[in-house]
């Protein structure tokens, strides 16, 4: 078996197709994990989601700020946020029932 080396832990982007294009997207580090923690309460999941999605989008696209990011279609997160928890294994950590309820929370 072979050796295990740091490089190995640092993890690389996965690719997904996001409305008929494909895009890598890379896994958020353990210092975000506070973002995170975020989903597990319903009062932050809506503020973590955007957080999470500003986060990933800025690695993404560099060349984009933070504002114009958060004035992107509601869709837009809608269409990336499951595919950014997957691309951080934490696709099975988010009840479904509760994304769809922070999506209608968002949306008020």
């Amino acid at each position: 078996m072979e050796e295990l080396k740091f490089e190995d832990l640092v993890g690389e982007a996965k690719e997904f197709e996001i409305m008929g294009k494909k895009v890598e997207i890379p896994p958020l580090k353990t210092k975000d994990l506070k973002l995170f923690i975020g989903l597990e309460n319903p009062q932050t999941k809506p503020k973590a989601m955007i957080d999470i999605f500003v986060k990933t989008l800025r690695k993404i696209f560099p060349d984009k700020n933070e504002n114009e990011i958060k004035n992107l279609p509601l869709s837009v997160l809608v269409n990336f946020f499951e595919k950014i928890l997957e691309a951080n294994d934490l696709k099975h950590e988010v009840d479904n029932e509760d994304f769809q309820k922070a999506i209608q929370n968002l949306k008020s």
